[in-house]
């Protein structure tokens, strides 16, 4: 049993004035017969007010401010009291326990909504930034727009013109970066594979191939930049993501001076996903109308067309090679895909 405060609540340390708003002028109590009422409430260590006396009119109150929307729940049975000594009017005593909103936020939040979320925006773009080891100094960008908006009103982002122009100079700021990466790849301090691989993440293959020409690859074969990052991407990365399109990217690029690399890089693919004894697969159940993992036992023809397989402890024999799916991150499937 209990209730919500819709607006501020006023209470009290001292039970006196408690006792005495309650009793009434004199203590004499009310008039009507009926008893006053006072809410005896427990603070917690989260849901509490704020203590006014230092800038009240009547600090002898020792007023504690509870904001609105305060939820109040009866914890015990109501008993009566006496205000004033045993000749003061009887009242009853409620004890509650309060759970403040916690989710009210200050009017300076309230007012600042958008400059948090373009603050926010911010962020996330630095984050992924430095999260792959960006230096500092091509991240300058963004870090002067960051303090800018420290130090900007927060009602300033509320114009929405002036919101869409500080959202533009973010992008406009996170292009900046890609730019001085692209512009200078082999500066130092720059992991090129991990900051290729968050550029290619983004979008931005062109940048991600330029950091890559720089890249120091163990075991890439290749007399050109292309053909090593391209042997790299097959061999190495197996073309998982987000490689994919950074190598459909590459290939158009030089089209005919990778033109056999592409052949051999297709050629390993297919054969990693070729259907042979022992492969993981997907095998579909038609009369179960789903899929399931699924190890292939045997392959019965040269076709490859009647497999048997081995689904959920069954062997199921003689599955139409439609009705098998080889499951992979990478591969041509996902070169395709990009």
């Amino acid at each position: 049993m209990g209730g919500v405060e819709l607006g501020m609540m006023s209470t009290t340390t001292d039970r006196s004035v408690a006792l005495g708003f309650a009793a009434g002028a004199g203590g004499a109590g009310r008039n009507d017969g009926k008893c006053s009422m006072i809410l005896q409430i427990r603070m917690g260590m989260v849901d509490r007010g704020a203590e006014v006396s230092f800038l009240s009119q009547f600090p002898a109150e020792k007023e504690i401010l509870f904001g609105p929307l305060t939820g109040l729940e009866v914890v015990s049975t109501p008993f009566l009291e006496k205000a004033g000594g045993e000749e003061g009017a009887d009242v009853i005593v409620v004890e509650l326990r309060l759970s403040t909103n916690q989710r009210s936020m200050p009017i300076e939040q309230v007012i600042s909504k958008l400059k948090t979320s373009h603050l926010d925006l911010v962020k996330l773009m630095l984050d992924r930034f430095e999260i792959v080891g960006v230096p500092e100094r091509m991240l300058s960008p963004l870090l002067r727009l960051k303090s800018k908006a420290d130090s900007a009103d927060g009602a300033w982002f509320n114009v929405p013109a002036n919101f869409q122009e500080s959202t533009k100079q973010v992008f406009d700021a996170r292009e900046s970066v890609f730019q001085a990466l692209f512009n200078t790849p082999d500066s130092e301090g720059v992991d090129h594979e991990r900051v290729a691989a968050a550029c290619a993440q983004e979008g931005r293959h062109e940048v991600a191939i330029k950091l890559l020409r720089h890249a120091q690859f163990e075991c890439a074969k290749g007399d050109t930049d292309e053909a090593r990052i391209a042997s790299w991407m097959v061999g190495q990365q197996q073309l998982r993501s987000p490689w994919p399109a950074t190598f459909v990217e590459l290939v158009a690029a030089s089209a005919e001076q990778l033109a056999q690399l592409v052949r051999q890089a297709v050629q390993q693919l297919g054969e990693r996903d070729a259907l042979v004894d022992g492969k993981r697969v997907m095998a579909y159940d038609k009369q179960a109308c789903r899929w399931s993992p699924a190890s292939i036992v045997r392959v019965r023809s040269s076709d490859k067309e009647s497999i048997d397989v081995l689904a959920n402890g069954w062997q199921k024999l003689a599955v139409e090679r439609s009705d098998i799916c080889v499951v992979s991150e990478g591969g041509v499937g996902a070169a395709l895909r990009a």
